[in-house]
This record gives C-alpha cells, sequence and structure tokens, in this order.
C-alpha cells in the first residue's frame, strides 16, 4: 500500500521491481486511506528501515487530536521498535505482552 511520493504526476501501475530499487521514491497510502477506519491492527509483514512506514507518530497524533483515531490495539510479530509502526517505542514480553500509548503525548 504506497504511492509515489510525487502525486503530481499521473496516477500510474504499481511497479514493484521499481518500488523495490527506489523505496525512497515512495510513502505509504494506509495511514491517509484507512487508519481513520481500523480499530485493530495485526501487522505481520516484513519491513526494512529503507522502505516506507506504514503508520507515523505524526499522523496517528493528528487523527487522535482530532478525534479521528479508532486504533486501539496492535500486534506485530516483529515489533520493530520506531520501525513501520512508529507507535512502538519499546518490545514486548511474556510476563507483560502488551502496553498503553498515547499518540498525542
Amino acid at each position: 500500500m504506497v504511492g509515489l511520493k510525487d502525486e503530481s504526476k499521473e496516477k500510474q501501475e504499481f511497479d514493484k521491481k521499481h518500488y523495490y530499487k527506489n523505496p525512497h521514491l515512495y510513502k505509504s497510502i494506509f495511514e491517509d486511506n484507512y487508519l481513520e477506519f481500523i480499530s485493530i491492527l495485526s501487522h505481520n509483514i516484513y519491513w526494512d528501515y529503507q522502505f516506507p512506514k506504514l503508520i507515523t507518530a505524526k499522523k496517528a497524533k493528528i487523527l487522535a487530536m482530532e478525534k479521528r483515531l479508532r486504533l486501539f490495539a496492535v500486534a506485530d510479530v516483529t515489533c520493530d521498535v520506531d520501525g513501520s509502526i512508529e507507535l512502538f517505542k519499546k518490545v514486548t514480553n511474556l510476563d507483560k505482552p502488551y502496553y498503553m500509548i498515547d499518540p498525542i503525548s
């Protein structure tokens, strides 16, 4: 769920090879198109730091301040700290399998 950063260009068909060679030219469209409509997210995909983030802390904060963030649970097998979901600031363990965050603060 990515699109080219330069939105002035005509909409183009997604080119996977171009994306893998040039991830810096892309941004996630997930948070702009879907984040405000979901309550639970199970994120279990491979992600690397060269690729666009799925959810930024900035966008989550904006939606929360506008009372449009419904998200209350996120599960992620890898839990990359400050990774594709910037809301993850620490990892969990079996003794403490979850933690709460406030996207505004």
